[in-house]
């Protein structure tokens, strides 16, 4: 079982960080991919590395249980026009993973650059409330 994630060549993506949130939503999926590989194109274009990714796991009798395309703020290849639209990308995910005859789940979310946290796109955004709280005194 595996599940391969498309991500820009942007060097400050850290793929280690990228991976155990995959590995977090794989799990709240229920699904228990034993390999994550994270394939990149400029701007998260897809392109050769991620077919050729999805065939070595099918010709190593694996299973794509999940595929994703990320893109990232602060996007060189966004700023010099190069990346295309998420939904773009999407969908050249799905064509490669229905040229190769693979049916499985395939997901967008959005990184932010500066620390690599991951906001999926079908998933409410966490919302962080400050709460005001004091200690009581204890009168001795």
């Amino acid at each position: 079982m595996a599940a391969i994630v498309n991500v820009c060549v942007d060097p400050r993506l850290d793929h280690a960080v990228i991976r155990a949130q995959v590995r977090a939503r794989l799990e709240r999926m229920h699904l228990p991919a034993r390999m994550i590989y994270v394939t990149n194109e400029i701007g998260a274009n897809v392109g050769a590395n991620f077919r050729s990714t999805a065939e070595l796991v099918i010709k190593n009798r694996d299973t794509i249980d999940l595929a994703a395309v990320l893109h990232h703020d602060d996007c060189v290849a966004d700023r010099l026009g190069l990346r295309k639209r998420l939904p773009e990308s999407v969908e050249g995910l799905r064509r490669v993973l229905a040229d190769l005859k693979v049916s499985c789940p395939v997901l967008a979310g959005q990184l932010r650059t500066e620390h690599n946290s991951l906001t999926w796109a079908d998933e409410p955004r966490p919302s962080y409330e400050v709460l005001n709280f004091r200690m009581p005194r204890l009168s001795g």
